[in-house]
C-alpha cells in the first residue's frame, strides 16, 4: 500500500519544508518556480508528470497556491491537497493527514484546521508562561527567563483615586492579559500612609502579582511591608533600603542627584555599580520618547544584553505610546518585536490616556505574536493573531460585482443635507456602553443601552419608534458610528464624522 506523502514547494522554501517535516515519511519535490505562492496547479501538473511518483499516495501543495488544485488528482490518480500557508502548520497538518485525515483541494490546511491549529497555538504560549526552568520568579504566577515577555500594567496616580477605581482599573487590566499590576504613585509626594490600602484594594479585585512604582524610599518600604512583589524602581539616590526587600527590585541608571545620563557608556556603568550593590534585580536601562533620546536608548539595552545575555530585563512601553500622538496598536507590536529579540522579561505600559485605551491588551497580543514569530524563526505575521485593526490583510473581492457594470450608476452630490434633524433620538457613550434616549416632546421618554448597532436597533423598531425610512437610515448611521467609536476606544459625537 502506498503511504508516501510527496510535499511540493518553491525552491526558496525547500530547506525550510524540509526542516518542518523532517519526522514523517515524505518527499518533496522543489520546483523551478521560487517562490510557492506563485506556484499553480497547472504549473505542478507539468513539473510532476515526468516524475516517478511510486510509493505517493498523497500530493500535498503549499497552502498558497492559486485555485483549484483537483486536475493534479484528476490527472496523476493521487489525492492532491492544499496544506498550510504557514510552514510552521505543516508538522500538526502532516500528523492529520497520517493518521487518516483528508484535506481539501480549494481550501488551505490552515483553514480546515483553523480551531485545532489555535489549540495547539494556546498550548504553546502556556508551555512559555509555565516553563520547567526559569530564571526570575515574581509572585506564585510569573516566571522570567523563557523566552516570552510579560506585561505589566500600571494603575497611575493611584493615591488619587478611590478604592472602587482601583479595584475597576486593576480587574480591567486582568481581563486586558496584564500579567502584573503596578501600583503608580504620585510623583513629588509621599503617600506611605495609603500604600498599604491601596495594595489591598488590588489584592481584592486580582490574584495577579502586584508592584509599587516609585523612587520615594517611604513608599517603597511601605509596600513591601504590604507584601508587594516587585519594586520599581532603584537607583543611586535610594539603593540603600535594598537590604530591607525580600522580593526582587527594578535598577535605573539615575546617578546620585536623580539625574539620567544620555551617554550609553555611563548608563551601563550605573546599572553595574547597582548591580553589585543589589541582590535581587532587574534592569531597566529606560526607555526615552521619540525624538527624545529614543534611538539612543535602545543602543543602553542593546548593549547591555550583549553584555549579560541572561539578566532579567525591563522596558517601558509606555514612555513611547503615551508620548506619541499616534495609534498604539502598531506602536506596540513594533517595541514587543523588538522587546522578544533582546529577550526582555517585562514590559511596562499603562492607559494614562485616551489615545492609548486599550493599550494593556495590544501588548499583551504583540507579546504572543512576537514570541510565536521567534519560536518559528520568521517574521511576526501569518500566526493565526495580529494587531490588525484599521486595515485588512488580503483585499476581499466583491462577489459578483461584474454582473452590475452595465448598469448606469447615479453619481450622488457630496455634502447633500439630509433634511432632517436629530429627531426623536440622543446617542451617546457611557460606561463602555452606547445609550439612546428616545425624546417625548422635550422630555426623555425612554433609554436603550447596549454595546451592538444591531441589537439596539431592532429594539427599537420593534417598539415602533422609527416612523420612515429616512429617520431608519439616520439611526442605523449613528448606532454604527457609536459601535465603532466603542470598539476603538475613540470619542463619539452625533452628528459628527468619526474619522
Amino acid at each position: 500500500m502506498k503511504k508516501g506523502i510527496l510535499l511540493v514547494t518553491g525552491r526558496n522554501a525547500s530547506q525550510a519544508v524540509e526542516e518542518y517535516a523532517g519526522k514523517f515519511p515524505v518527499r518533496i519535490h522543489s520546483c523551478s518556480e521560487n517562490v510557492a505562492a506563485l506556484l499553480s496547479a497547472k504549473g505542478i501538473l507539468e513539473e510532476l508528470s515526468g516524475e516517478n511518483l511510486d510509493g505517493i499516495s498523497m500530493i500535498i501543495v503549499p497552502g498558497a497556491v492559486r485555485g483549484d488544485v483537483s486536475v493534479i488528482q484528476e490527472k496523476l490518480g493521487i489525492p492532491a491537497w492544499k496544506g498550510p500557508r504557514n510552514l510552521v502548520d505543516l508538522p500538526f497538518v502532516l500528523e492529520k493527514v497520517s493518521s487518516g485525515m483528508e484535506l481539501s483541494a480549494k481550501i488551505p490546511a490552515d483553514e480546515i484546521l483553523g480551531d485545532e491549529i489555535k489549540k495547539e497555538i494556546e498550548k504553546e504560549l502556556d508551555r512559555a508562561y509555565k516553563p520547567d526552568k526559569f530564571s526570575m520568579k515574581i509572585g506564585e504566577k510569573i516566571f522570567l527567563g523563557s523566552g516570552i515577555s510579560h506585561v505589566i500594567a500600571e494603575i497611575p496616580d493611584a493615591p488619587m483615586l478611590n478604592k472602587e477605581d482601583i479595584q475597576r482599573i486593576a480587574g480591567y487590566y486582568e481581563e486586558s492579559g496584564a500579567e502584573i499590576i503596578d501600583i503608580g504613585m504620585v510623583a513629588g509626594e509621599d503617600n506611605s500612609a495609603k500604600v498599604a490600602e491601596i495594595v489591598g484594594a488590588v489584592r481584592d479585585s486580582t490574584d495577579l502579582p502586584v508592584a509599587i512604582d516609585s523612587l520615594q524610599e517611604r513608599e517603597i518600604l511601605a509596600a513591601v511591608d504590604a507584601r508587594v512583589d516587585l519594586v520599581l524602581s532603584l537607583d543611586l539616590t535610594n539603593y540603600e533600603i535594598s537590604d530591607s526587600l525580600d522580593v526582587p527590585a527594578v535598577i535605573i541608571p539615575r546617578d546620585e542627584n536623580g539625574k539620567l545620563p544620555k551617554n550609553v557608556d555611563d548608563r551601563i556603568k550605573i546599572l553595574e555599580n547597582l548591580m553589585g550593590k543589589v541582590e535581587n534585580f532587574i534592569v531597566d536601562p529606560v526607555l526615552e520618547p521619540p525624538n527624545l533620546g529614543l534611538v539612543g536608548s535602545l543602543g543602553s539595552y542593546v548593549r547591555f544584553r550583549d553584555e549579560y545575555p541572561d539578566v532579567p530585563m525591563l522596558m517601558g512601553a509606555g514612555n513611547v505610546t503615551e508620548l506619541m500622538d499616534a495609534d498604539s496598536p502598531g506602536i506596540n507590536a513594533l517595541l514587543a518585536s523588538m522587546a522578544s529579540e533582546l529577550e526582555i522579561d517585562l514590559l511596562f505600559t499603562t492607559e494614562a490616556s485616551k489615545k492609548t485605551f486599550g493599550a494593556v491588551r495590544e501588548l499583551s497580543t504583540a507579546v504572543k505574536m512576537a514570541y510565536l514569530a521567534k519560536a518559528r524563526k520568521q517574521a511576526p505575521k501569518d500566526l493565526g493573531i495580529s494587531l490588525l485593526m484599521l486595515k485588512d490583510k488580503k483585499e476581499v473581492p466583491q462577489v459578483d460585482a461584474q454582473r452590475f457594470d452595465a448598469i448606469k450608476p447615479i453619481d450622488v452630490k457630496e455634502g447633500e443635507e439630509s433634511g432632517i434633524d436629530t429627531f426623536e433620538f440622543r446617542v451617546y457613550l457611557e460606561d463602555g456602553k452606547i445609550n439612546i434616549i428616545y425624546l417625548r416632546g422635550n422630555d426623555p421618554g425612554l433609554r436603550f443601552r447596549g454595546t451592538r448597532a444591531k441589537d439596539l436597533y431592532i429594539e427599537i423598531t420593534k417598539r415602533g419608534l422609527v416612523e420612515n425610512a429616512e429617520h431608519a437610515a439616520y439611526l442605523g448611521r449613528e448606532l454604527t458610528k457609536a459601535e465603532i467609536a466603542l470598539v476603538l476606544g475613540k470619542n463619539y459625537m452625533q452628528d459628527s464624522a468619526l474619522f
